[in-house]
């Protein structure tokens, strides 16, 4: 008893298919984007005394080239601050109790403000306060 009009299911792949392929290349642009910039020159740094060469490996692993100790303690700093950024901005947003502006609250969980240890935003001084 065949009928003459194709299986419903036939006509409604390509649009799952297409949306879960938009998604995965939307994914891909985004991670690719987040992370840091292995390639290139850092100018402006005064700390250095003599160029300080970083090159990374095929597993990312920096390795560090410079002159003096020093300059080798500054490369080392740029690669961590390069490497835990995202650690840095969380715990920075930790700290100022505003974590659920990149996690869902259901992660945080019912009490946002538990996770507020003290409020670090500025704020203005009131009139008559001695500046600095």
């Amino acid at each position: 008893m065949m009928s003459g009009s194709a299986p419903a299911w036939r006509n409604s792949w390509p649009a799952p298919v297409l949306a879960i392929l938009v998604f995965l290349v939307g994914a891909f642009f985004q991670v690719r984007g987040a992370l840091p910039p292995y390639s290139g020159h850092c100018r402006g740094a005064r700390a250095c005394k003599a160029p300080v060469e970083i090159l990374r490996d095929k597993n990312a692993v920096p390795h560090i080239i410079a002159g003096s100790i020093e300059d080798a303690a500054f490369g080392l700093g740029y690669v961590h601050a390069q490497d835990r950024f995202w650690q840095m901005e969380l715990m920075r947003r930790l700290g100022q109790g505003r974590l659920s502006e990149i996690v869902p609250p259901r992660l945080i969980g019912e009490r946002p403000d538990r996770h507020r240890p003290h409020d670090a935003r500025p704020r203005p001084l009131p009139p008559g306060a001695p500046t600095a």
